[in-house]
């Protein structure tokens, strides 16, 4: 049976930064790694606009790309002159920024610097028109004006300069301690009935804008009521975490926000509501009376434990700042929330990067910990063999991303490929001592069509010789996540799930324990029934349940690059599947890594309930696609970041989404998504 969920590649719009801010070859873009893109082949459809015929007046040098890449213009990853600092050997995860001045207002012949190293600063509203995008410490918001080739302008609509808190000032920066107040991520999302624009900056401000005051602002400068530069935007919401903060996360029925920061700390702000019982409208801080700070101290043993909270502790008519301190985690990258039956969040998940997941009650005090399977993995491997154990073995993927997926966004599927993306043969059937059941897919990875497996510079001979700054390597053996040989169990393995996919009698070989399942193994289980995704540097992977086996695709978006060598300004690995966007309507994760690659993965749930599990993903397409590779248009440098919204004017049910990749050199390619109604077919346009 043909799979209703692949997806139809179409053609790739790309502006390079050259193209956007009219630069000649002869001028340095900021971060600018490898030749401008090859011109588009010839067009199948009239509909699509072909990236080499949007610019003609760009001024250009009469050298070809390649010729410019080999002769003076190679590699530029430098903001400017000024030197990069070498980072402490600490667990800062972050490199020292490399640029203290401050010119990101985008004026006519600048070019915007950028924070570099942070998770994701951009994102597109999903109810207005609006593109926004983090320079330092100003957030550029833009129109897009075309719904084909989706053109981000070089000089943007409104720029937002949030303010600092006093108490920022004397946190002063983890990255850069000379210009503390820069954006680390960006996120936008709904709070109660409002979209709003929430930011995480270095010296611990979280800060928050609605997203109708900012469309308010843009009609009125497009209207010309108002001057761009009088245009001045207040936030409604400014608190401070007292470190550099990361994980954002915001729920929309329970009007709360979740901050991750670098002292393994979750604050949670929850807001005071007018009316408790239909919760429709909120105060902010500075409008309520009654703020509360309480401090929770959180162990890894479960219970529940003591804090500074009254029997009327979840009373929300009282504004709450709720911290979680967890001593045995990590720097936390990025958190989500989850809801009970009722859609009440009652949870905050995070994540370290150790790779820990860790679930914290909201209002009941209760911690649960399941490690990362890497860690987990190195710590059961030094127990089982004590004597080819070394620490280094703990030097080993990182965790980065975290998302909690309803029951709702699970699109039904025909069949294990149809889930899964392989078949069971191909698949690795895992049984860890530590964390049960798993089915691992990383051999999926030979089936997703136009996938680039081979970085384009090796496939053209463009190495160290030519090029020799080239992105670090990191040893593969710390990738194991379990042993080939130890890790299996009798009964649990292809046979089971093969007899399923060929529709004969169920199968009679496995039988799921369930009193091992529930009591033996930490298993993610949400009130809600929901499943949790987990990223790691370069792999995905959903926590299993007390009602599921877990699913892992490891080294989901390798690519064998170009040989080691070091990269100015490339202080660490840049594979981290840190931004993750949720796409409900099309039942799709959206996840971005720094190195640039970005992959389209489509939620399944099969409707044949003899296989082993009941929720799976299929990784359909890797961004920028092979052949979009092979022209050029992946430039080698950082992702600085991804953003997912709706088209405007096309009706529910028929939307069409946008996919904006924005990498450090300004490059962007766009890219439009889509899923077909009648045949739940997802298609790239």
């Amino acid at each position: 049976m043909a799979s209703r969920n692949n997806l139809k590649i179409g053609q790739c719009y790309c502006m390079s930064g050259r193209q956007r801010y009219g630069t000649k070859y002869s001028a340095a873009i900021p971060w600018r790694g490898g030749p401008e893109p090859l011109p588009a082949p010839p067009m199948h459809s009239s509909s699509l606009a072909s990236p080499s015929s949007l610019s003609p007046d760009l001024a250009m040098d009469d050298a070809g790309p390649l010729e410019n890449l080999l002769h003076g213009d190679a590699l530029d990853f430098s903001q400017d002159d000024t030197d990069v600092e070498e980072e402490d050997d600490d667990d800062s995860d972050d490199v020292d920024e490399d640029d203290v001045t401050d010119d990101s207002d985008s004026e006519d012949g600048v070019i915007p610097r950028i924070a570099p190293w942070r998770l994701n600063l951009t994102a597109l509203s999903q109810r207005y028109n609006m593109y926004a995008v983090a320079y330092k410490n100003k957030v550029h918001i833009t129109r897009i004006h075309s719904c084909v080739d989706h053109i981000v302008h070089t000089r943007p609509d409104l720029v937002l300069e949030p303010p600092a808190s006093p108490e920022a000032l004397n946190v002063g920066g983890y990255i850069n301690p000379q210009m503390p107040h820069q954006m680390n991520h960006l996120i936008m999302g709904d709070l109660g009935n409002e979209e709003i624009l929430l930011l995480a900056f270095d010296d611990g401000d979280v800060i928050g804008y609605y997203n109708f005051q900012i469309e308010q602002a843009l009609l009125r400068i497009e209207s010309g009521d108002a001057l761009k530069e009088s245009t001045s935007m207040k936030p409604f919401f400014h608190q401070n975490t007292g470190i550099s903060t990361w994980g954002l996360a915001i729920h929309a029925q329970s009007r709360l926000i979740a901050a991750g920061n670098n002292r393994n700390e979750v604050h949670l702000f929850a807001f005071a509501l007018t009316n408790h019982e239909t919760p429709s409208e909120l105060l902010t801080p500075g409008e309520d009376k009654f703020h509360r700070s309480l401090r929770n101290k959180l162990e890894t043993t479960p219970g529940v434990l003591d804090r500074d909270l009254d029997a009327q502790q979840n009373r929300r008519d009282l504004y709450h700042h709720i911290v979680f301190e967890i001593p045995e985690g990590d720097n936390i990258p990025n958190v989500a929330f989850s809801g009970d039956a009722d859609g009440n969040a009652d949870k905050v998940l995070a994540i370290d990067i150790r790779g820990q997941l860790w679930i914290l009650d909201i209002w009941s005090s209760r911690c649960e910990c399941i490690k990362g399977l890497y860690e987990t993995y190195a710590l059961s491997d030094q127990i089982r063999n004590p004597a080819a154990f070394t620490w280094a073995q703990l030097t080993i993927p990182r965790g980065w991303g975290v998302l909690v997926l309803p029951q709702s966004s699970f699109l039904p599927t025909n069949g294990f490929r149809d889930s899964l993306g392989l078949d069971p043969k191909e698949a690795n059937y895992v049984y860890h001592e530590e964390y049960g059941r798993y089915i691992g897919i990383e051999n999926a990875a030979t089936h997703i069509k136009n996938n680039s497996s081979i970085h384009p510079w090796v496939k053209n001979g463009l190495q160290a010789e030519h090029l020799p700054h080239i992105w670090p390597h990191m040893p593969s053996s710390r990738d194991k996540w379990y042993d080939a040989v130890k890790d299996r169990r009798q009964g649990w393995n292809a046979t089971y799930d093969s007899v399923a996919d060929s529709s004969l009698e169920p199968a009679f070989l496995y039988q799921h324990d369930t009193d091992d399942i529930t009591s033996k193994f930490q298993k993610a289980s949400l009130s809600d029934g929901s499943t949790v995704m987990r990223t790691y540097e370069t792999s995905i992977e959903f926590v299993g349940t007390d009602r599921d086996v877990g699913i892992m695709f490891a080294n989901a978006i390798d690519q064998i690059k170009p040989r080691e060598g070091s990269v100015q300004g490339l202080h660490f690995p840049s594979a981290r599947l840190a931004h993750t966007i949720h796409v409900p309507e099309l039942s799709l994760v959206v996840a971005g890594s720094m190195c640039g690659r970005v992959a389209l993965i489509t939620l399944t749930r099969p409707l044949d309930s003899n296989y082993s599990f009941k929720r799976g993903f299929k990784v359909e397409a890797i961004l920028p696609l092979k052949t979009d590779e092979e022209r050029w248009l992946r430039p080698i440098s950082p992702l600085l970041g991804i953003a997912v919204g709706p088209i405007p004017g096309l009706t529910l049910g028929a939307r069409r989404y946008r996919i904006i990749i924005q990498y450090y050199d300004h490059r962007i390619l766009a890219y439009e998504v889509g899923r077909n109604n009648s045949t739940d077919e997802l298609s790239v346009i």
